[in-house]
């Protein structure tokens, strides 16, 4: 129970732009100084609740050192690293370029341009200089550098240095001489992405032809690569990767890091029998990805969960964290935060790890130690699955553990999963991304054979997944090279092994008819002897997501259709306003937050409030996100709500409808919620049908009733109404709008058959039927003005701003925080504040969406609100169908049906958890008291309690999915429109640019309801009993929806479990 003077709500009007900004200035500032106070709760796993494990190595010596020697250590370190860039390497990488141009180059190079931009270039890549735009400046240099026109001087300087007649070390000036062109090599190969596969087709062909070899190297299968000699024919690598000699850990030619070396003391190559064993239980989980017909939970999981294709080309990026988010599902059956996720991504992009200790000393080891922060964020997020009975995988990978130290088993898994499994992850990258490269043709050969499309990609791959490094002396040689010193590293280049013309016909041509596919050496460097299924795991996983992600008919159909001119001339009929709204949330991540990071909090937070204009109280600081948003969001925000940005009723229109869709594709496809029911068209009198009973609006519909509804018929009966024109007492169409548009309300009417007979048309106070010229643009009225309604009043005004805004206000504010309701309603609560605080300021405010987008006046849109608010009245989600509807047949009106059932079902959920704690509800009396204040419902027993919070906990869920869904209505200028226009039935630019926007701002997801968040409960195996049942009661009601959609004239996808989110959303 809480205690205190009740905070006093502030009008949001009522404070000045300089109080906000000092507000907003304190909070950052009190973060900076404080931010222990910030942190949220640690995770606490009950096999080491003291986080034993999860050790501190020291990867460098300074790093042992008492503070602060070991950052002055550091920036000594980088120093040294700057200081040889700049003296030694960057100018001999200039030099070599030069030399290698005018020896062997075209003298139409011009040198002064190349200086400049190999100068620039190298000083990119070794400083990293943090510049956003520098990979399009990378991307732009490499296009203009020649790197094969220096390459066969390379390799003949090379050539000497590793070879002598006498077999004498190199000299100190060959030594210096050879590091010099090493990182000549590393720069040109390892970071020119754009160039890459360029680079090794023409070392490979300059390889075949042997002119800059010596004349004996037998069959030309050796190249200079590395710190040694590469092996580039098909014989000898097989021969490399199957000799009996020692094998080291390496990348591309050179030596890991030592960082990576020391980060475990066990080697995950020669830990073969254990890693089979995880492998194998690994692939046997992913095995059923592909398989469409069974559709099993962990497959309901993974498409609830991963980003789906919305027929846009996913990036880079995007893609590798929907691998890592599956890889840890498959290894542990849990869910990565999205900072394990983005630190996934991260890691797998940065391979400082994987480079020598001298490349990585000119930046001062600085992108190796974030490359070791991100192996200790995911050795963290493994740790939190240590344990569970869930994580078959890692328990019987620690149960069959030979090493005593448990924290070196830890390790052992880490670098299994970040190393071993991030071949696959690249090879995901590059079937997607030759599926996009030419998808007319590609999609059509993927589509004929998957597999060997995945290994003919495999094949051409320019990234090799490693390449394997042994010190043989030359008499044991497979191939004779004479001269090369001994002990020279021989490195397994499996990237020209795969193109090797004796083995694979034709090498430089992509055909997946091939039938020596399964020759090919790529997931041979991983497995070399031993078969550890990574080939089937990687198949298995890679389709899977080729699958989800390849390009889609309509993507194809917008890349033909571009016109690039389109864009720019369509974006200058949007005002300011639209324009800043539209890039700003086209740019917005595709990140959400997950189950597995909500918590109960470790501190009260702030309990201020603010009084909206409409009436409505809500508190602004969200424990879940207590940090609040960073000053550039608060500043932009204020300037988007400025006087600057006014209401402007552009009325510029579509040239034709397959332009809205491009544009809507182009700035916010990538970001758009894929619809629950896709409407091909919303303009026939069948669509008509099923919107008033199987979508939004069908708890508006109700049996005609003559004496009720006659008044706009003429005296002519219907069988059905779906009344658009009453908000509680008031009457829309009396309501003004701005000019030039026209006034809303209508009524829709149906017969036994469900068919729509007529509809009244308010604006022009007579009932239309089919035959009427008007009739296209009554269902036009009709359909706007139900999408108006639902969307201000159940959506913003009653879902939001009423029944959300009350549960989250009183969980937050009147609950101690060890209450047993704490762990429970966290999840129906998550983020709620923060939600409705934005609504607030981006949606219901002056000049927000709303009052944009929709015709009214703000008196107008406030005169709406505050009749909501002040006619609101509590009630179940069941009791929001019409008695009338409620004897229907389930096939014909399926909401009353699922309605009842997911009701019941979170209603026991409740009702059992509360059985835990008989005094629950004695205690509770604040809680209590802000709910009956806020809801204007009397709560004088459990029992009344119970079924509030059951239906608060429906109305953020399932009533929030049905009546804030926009998606389905949204993403077509005819299905739906906003303001009304007469003799239009299609809305305009701006207006369907700004409903995009919407749309895409309401699709932001909350955590799904099927999600787990049992480690909310801690220890407490009572609740956790609960919990679970409620789990398997949700399974079983979505079920009972499956078979009932069978039988449905329509799906009625609203109520579906797989479709519902804990909290409402924005």
């Amino acid at each position: 129970m809480t205690t205190g003077k009740e905070p006093v709500p502030v009008p949001i009007n009522s404070t000045t732009f300089l109080s906000r900004l000092w507000a907003q200035l304190k909070l950052r500032l009190d973060i900076y100084i404080h931010p222990d106070a910030h942190k949220v709760p640690p995770f606490i796993n009950p096999v080491d609740r003291d986080g034993k494990l999860l050790d501190q190595r020291a990867t460098h010596w300074w790093s042992k050192l008492p503070t602060p020697l070991p950052w002055i250590a550091t920036q000594v370190v980088r120093l040294v690293g700057v200081i040889l860039a700049v003296l030694f390497y960057i100018p001999s990488f200039i030099t070599i370029n030069l030399v290698g141009m005018l020896r062997w180059g075209d003298s139409s190079n011009n040198i002064i341009f190349l200086i400049i931009t190999e100068l620039l270039y190298a000083l990119f890549i070794v400083f990293d200089f943090g510049i956003h735009p520098k990979k399009k400046i990378r991307a732009l240099l490499t296009r203009y550098l020649a790197p094969m026109i220096v390459e066969p001087y390379i390799i003949k300087e090379r050539v000497k240095i590793l070879t002598s007649k006498d077999n004498s070390p190199p000299s100190l000036l060959q030594r210096i001489q050879s590091y010099a062109l090493q990182f000549h090599t590393l720069l040109s190969y390892t970071f020119r992405n754009n160039n890459q596969e360029r680079y090794l087709t023409g070392i490979n062909r300059l390889n075949q032809d042997g002119d800059h070899l010596p004349n004996d190297a037998n069959e030309r299968t050796f190249f200079p690569f590395g710190d040694g000699m590469a092996v580039a024919s098909y014989k000898g690598v097989k021969w490399l990767l199957e000799s009996s000699e020692k094998i080291t850990a390496e990348y591309v030619g050179w030596s890991v890091s030592s960082s990576l070396i020391k980060y475990c003391e066990s080697d995950p190559a020669s830990d073969k029998d254990r890693i089979q064993k995880l492998m194998k239980n690994i692939t046997d989980q992913s095995k059923g990805l592909n398989d469409r017909e069974d559709n099993t939970e962990d497959r309901k999981y993974l498409d609830r969960f991963l980003q789906p294709n919305k027929h846009y080309r996913i990036s880079e990026q995007d893609l590798i964290t929907c691998v890592g988010d599956l890889f840890y599902y498959l290894t542990t059956k849990g869910q990565f935060t999205a900072e394990e996720s983005l630190t996934y991504t991260s890691f797998i992009q940065n391979r400082s790890l994987f480079h020598p200790d001298w490349w990585n000393l000119l930046s001062g080891y600085s992108s190796e130690t974030k490359a070791i922060s991100s192996l200790d964020v995911m050795r963290r997020a493994l740790w939190k699955r240590y344990g569970n009975p869930n994580s078959k995988a890692i328990n019987d990978f620690i149960d069959n553990s030979e090493i005593s130290n448990e924290k070196e088993e830890l390790r052992l898994l880490t670098l299994f999963f970040s190393l071993f499994l991030s071949t696959c992850t690249r090879l995901c990258v590059s079937v997607v991304d030759r599926l996009y490269l030419n998808p007319e043709q590609n999609l059509v050969l993927y589509d004929e054979d998957p597999i060997s499309f995945i290994l003919e990609t495999a094949r051409l791959g320019s990234d090799a997944p490693t390449v394997s490094r042994g010190l043989v002396d030359s008499d044991k040689m497979l191939v004779h090279l004479s001269n090369l010193r001994n002990n020279t590293p021989l490195h397994a280049f499996i990237a020209c092994a795969n193109r090797d013309p004796e083995v694979f016909h034709e090498p430089y041509v992509f055909n997946i008819k091939r039938d020596n596919l399964d020759k090919l050496l790529t997931f041979d460097a991983i497995e070399r002897n031993t078969h550890c299924d990574i080939k089937d795991f990687s198949l298995n996983v890679v389709k899977y997501l080729a699958d989800r992600f390849k390009p889609t008919e309509k993507y194809i159909y917008m890349r033909q259709s571009t016109d690039p001119t389109m864009y720019a001339r369509y974006r200058s009929m949007l005002d300011g306003y639209t324009t800043i709204m539209m890039d700003l949330v086209g740019g917005l991540p595709n990140s959400f937050p997950r189950a597995i990071e909500m918590y109960v909090p470790l501190r009260k937070v702030d309990q201020s409030l603010v009084r909206l204009e409409s009436g409505v109280i809500i508190p602004v600081v969200d424990e879940d996100y207590p940090d609040g948003d960073p000053t550039s969001k608060f500043l932009l925000r204020e300037l988007i709500n400025s006087k600057a940005f006014g209401i402007n009723d552009l009325d510029f229109q579509w040239a034709g409808v397959d332009q809205a869709l491009l544009w809507m594709h182009k700035n916010f496809g990538a970001g758009l919620p894929l619809p629950l029911v896709e409407y091909k068209e919303l303009e026939s009198d069948d669509v008509m049908s099923r919107l008033a009973f199987f979508a939004m609006p069908c708890f508006y519909t109700r049996k005609f009733d003559k004496d009720l509804d006659g008044e706009f018929t003429d005296g002519e009966s219907f069988a059905y109404v779906n009344d658009a024109i009453h908000v509680g007492d008031v009457d829309v169409s009396t309501l003004p709008v701005r000019d030039s548009f026209e006034r809303y309300g209508a009524a829709a009417y149906f017969d036994e058959e469900y068919k729509i007979k007529a509809i009244y048309w308010c604006y022009e106070k007579r009932l239309v039927k089919p035959n009427d010229p008007s009739w296209r643009h009554a269902k036009w009225v009709w359909k706007s003005t139900f999408f108006m309604i639902v969307t201000v009043k159940d959506h913003l005004m009653v879902t939001h701003l009423t029944e959300a805004n009350a549960f989250a206000k009183a969980a937050q504010h009147c609950l101690e925080l060890t209450s047993p309701l704490k762990p429970f309603l966290k999840p129906f609560t998550y983020h709620t504040v923060t939600v409705n605080k934005n609504a607030s300021l981006a949606l219901v405010n002056k000049k927000g969406f709303v009052h944009r987008m929709w015709a009214f006046d703000y008196d107008t849109f406030l005169q709406v609100c505050e009749a909501v608010v002040n006619q609101y009245e509590f009630k179940i989600l069941p009791d929001f169908i019409h008695e009338s509807m409620r004897d229907m047949d389930d096939k014909d009106y399926p909401i009353w049906k699922d309605a009842n059932e997911f009701y019941n079902v979170i209603h026991t959920y409740v009702k059992e958890y509360f059985e835990l704690y008989p005094t629950l509800f004695t205690e509770s009396t604040d809680f209590i008291k802000s709910l009956e204040e806020d809801l204007k419902v009397s709560i004088n027993s459990e029992k009344k309690l119970i079924e509030v919070i059951a239906q608060l906990i429906v109305n953020g869920s399932a009533k929030h999915e049905l009546v804030g869904q926009v998606a389905d209505l949204a993403c077509n200028p005819t299905f739906i429109g906003c303001k009304l226009e007469t003799g239009t039935e299609i809305q305009n630019v701006q207006t369907f640019t700004q409903l995009m926007a919407l749309t895409l701002l309401t699709g932001f997801r909350m955590p799904m309801l099927k999600d787990d968040w049992t480690h909310l409960f801690g220890q407490d195996e009572d609740q956790i009993k609960v919990y679970k049942k409620f789990r398997q009661e949700l399974i079983k009601y979505e079920d009972r929806v499956d078979d009932r959609n069978k039988e449905r004239k329509h799906e009625f996808p609203f109520f579906h479990p797989q479709n519902l989110q804990v909290s409402v959303s924005i």
